[in-house]
């Protein structure tokens, strides 16, 4: 786990309001983060570009721009996305984990619930079993990797959470409503919803070795080895 004891992973925090972003440099500091805040997407830009961020923190809504082109870029280049943001409707909530967000909390936040949702999407450096192999495919929890008859596979942040949750229980069902909660932070149908086209997607990449997503009827999934 990523704490004060273990080694700094990189933050990006993209927050018009300096209170915030001073109150995020302080909190996630505290716990051992390297923090690094900027106010606008374009300043964000190259810091992406340079793959010098481990996590972005993004708030959607920044003065006259919006956040949805950087969780685009963020998504591509596979960097867990946690909105923060004060619009709590379905419709962008969705809109946002569809689009790559691995996490979404609302404004206004306490920061421990925020570190513990850090936590949570991000992989310690080196444990053991972080790589699981099944079929021709292998998964690398630790490296956010997976890769098909050894050659790398590209998922969104969403597929690998789905794909991740389900390795790390063999033989477990899981059903649709835990991961919409677990993995998508949330407990409507219509996450649910999004839940089904995460393993649709996951099962087309990983081709021959899907056969070991077992499909549990009337309940979700089980990950059999």
């Amino acid at each position: 786990m990523v704490g004060p004891t273990a080694p700094a992973r990189r933050v990006l925090v993209v927050e018009d309001d300096r209170q915030v972003s001073l109150g995020l440099e302080e909190g996630l500091g505290a716990e051992g983060y390297q923090v690094t805040s900027v106010r606008s997407v374009e300043e964000a830009h190259p810091i992406l570009r340079r793959r010098a961020t481990d996590l972005l923190i993004l708030d959607l809504m920044l003065g006259s721009s919006e956040g949805w082109p950087l969780l685009s870029e963020a998504a591509t280049q596979r960097v867990p996305v946690i909105v923060l943001t004060a619009l709590v409707d379905v419709a962008t909530r969705l809109r946002a984990l569809e689009g790559g967000a691995v996490d979404y909390l609302s404004k206004p936040f306490f920061i421990a619930e925020l570190v513990a949702r850090i936590r949570l999407r991000t992989t310690p450096a080196s444990e053991p079993g972080d790589r699981i192999a099944f079929g021709d495919a292998l998964v690398d929890l630790a490296r956010r990797e997976l890769r098909v008859g050894g050659e790398p596979v590209a998922l969104t942040p969403g597929e690998f959470e789905v794909l991740a949750h389900l390795v790390r229980r063999p033989g477990r069902a899981v059903s649709r409503a835990t991961l919409a909660f677990e993995v998508l932070s949330g407990d409507s149908e219509r996450l649910e919803r999004t839940v089904d086209s995460h393993v649709s997607r996951l099962r087309a990449k990983l081709g021959d070795a899907a056969e070991h997503i077992k499909t549990v009827w009337g309940i979700g999934w089980r990950f059999e080895p």
